[in-house]
């Protein structure tokens, strides 16, 4: 289905029901007019027929285009724009003796991600994508040292991927030049611009030059996503897969009605007596997740917790040690609901309803990943009832609430509007 939106690019959007069609089982990456090297390396990771985001946007981005992509996490958004990205450097390689040969430390393709999780996880991915090809991927992020990256891009750098501030500080100080971006990506924008890095993201824009091809991928459509496309894109054609603001087909969605002093105790049975593999926890709040964590662990759960107040190395270690089995459960707050690329977790659990729907979305977002399935189960106490059906509302899904014998909340006595203007004459 195509539309024209009101003061807004082109749209494509590819209705749920789509996903299962014929055409889509059967493509494959040579489809894609991807050239042989790329392909060979994609079916060599395992990749064996692209997603729906993938069959839609690199054909797009292989024709030069300006491209938006709105999808919800877990549809292979980094293959997306990474793979025709590398076969344009492949197939337009520096001449030898140019500018741009004898400063490999400017690179072709920029991509910035707002956290710096993603941003690992990004360059881990296109430094796969890139094995044999000859081309140099570079990480920078803050909360670590800035000497060892410095190092790295003076080995030459075709790739970069870097968070908003760490990068602005080493254009900045000089350290490296935007001169040479080709290629523009804004990944997980809609979170960037909800961390406040939209001056950033003009300062680093600045040091461009405007005729590159900017690709911006998001989970979710509103007006600042469309405002910062007319800022920085040229007539973008955008993509939308699965639709907005709704979880994947494949998580079973779960409620239980609790009360809140008695939420250690339901999660601590839940997970004790679910037939689960990794579990992540999501918490509101840091003293919550420290909170949830120790309980967890004097009760004999394997687990560990991520958030903002660990080193940076801290918390890579706390996802490498949940990715590699370590650790079968996660307390986290938001700093991990977008963009972590983590396989196979079976169960989300919210230990409270998060602040948003487009939140919700994106903790629901870790499990049924890549078509797999999950369950998300969410702990709600009274007084978070009317944010849940809020929720509920945005996503088009009524929820069951489940009540666990002894943990029930107090019944919710339903007073009418007269009956509240009668009582308040009272007081």
């Amino acid at each position: 289905m195509t539309e024209t939106i009101e003061n807004s690019p082109l749209t494509t959007e590819i209705e749920p029901t789509a996903l299962a069609v014929e055409p889509i089982l059967t493509a494959t990456f040579f489809d894609l007019g991807l050239i042989p090297e790329i392909c060979e390396r994609v079916e060599k990771i395992g990749y064996k027929h692209p997603t729906p985001i993938q069959r839609e946007a690199i054909p797009i981005v292989l024709e030069g285009h300006d491209l938006i992509g709105i999808a919800q996490t877990g549809t292979g958004k980094t293959a997306a724009f990474m793979l025709p990205l590398l076969d344009s450097l492949i197939c337009s390689p520096v001449e030898r003796g140019s500018a741009q040969a004898k400063h490999r430390d400017r690179p072709r393709v920029l991509v910035l991600t707002p956290t710096r999780e993603l941003a690992v996880q990004v360059h881990e991915a296109t430094f796969s994508f890139a094995q044999g090809t000859g081309l140099k991927a570079v990480v920078v992020y803050g909360g670590v040292s800035q000497r060892t990256q410095e190092r790295d891009l003076s080995k030459g750098c075709d790739v970069l991927v870097a968070t908003p501030g760490r990068l602005n500080d080493l254009v900045q100080q000089r350290v490296i030049s935007l001169a040479a971006v080709e290629f523009l990506v804004l990944d997980e924008a809609d979170r960037m611009l909800d961390m406040g890095f939209l001056p950033q993201i003009k300062r680093i824009t600045a040091q461009m030059n405007h005729d590159r091809q900017t690709l911006m991928f998001s989970a979710t459509l509103d007006h600042q996503i469309e405002e910062l496309a007319r800022r920085l894109m040229n007539d973008p054609t955008m993509i939308m897969v699965g639709g907005r603001r709704k979880p994947a087909e494949g998580v079973t969605q779960m409620v239980y009605s609790v009360m809140r002093l008695k939420k250690p105790e339901l999660l601590l049975k839940l997970l004790k007596e679910m037939e689960r593999g990794p579990t992540l926890i999501f918490t509101r709040t840091k003293h919550d997740a420290d909170r949830v964590t120790h309980v967890l662990s004097h009760a004999g759960i394997n687990v560990n917790k991520l958030h903002s107040d660990l080193t940076q190395s801290d918390r890579t270690k706390a996802l490498a040690n949940f990715k590699s089995g370590k650790f079968d459960t996660l307390v986290a707050t938001d700093v991990a609901s977008r963009g972590l690329d983590i396989d196979d977790i079976s169960h989300v659990i919210n230990y409270e309803p998060p602040m948003s729907p487009d939140d919700y979305v994106h903790r629901v977002g870790r499990t049924a990943r890549a078509e797999k399935t999950g369950v998300a189960i969410t702990l709600v106490g009274p007084e978070e009832e009317p944010l849940m059906r809020e929720i509920e509302r945005r996503i088009g899904t009524e929820i069951e609430r489940t009540i666990v014998e002894g943990f029930a909340p107090p019944p919710v006595i339903e007073i009418s509007a007269s009956e509240r203007r009668r009582l308040k004459g009272w007081r």
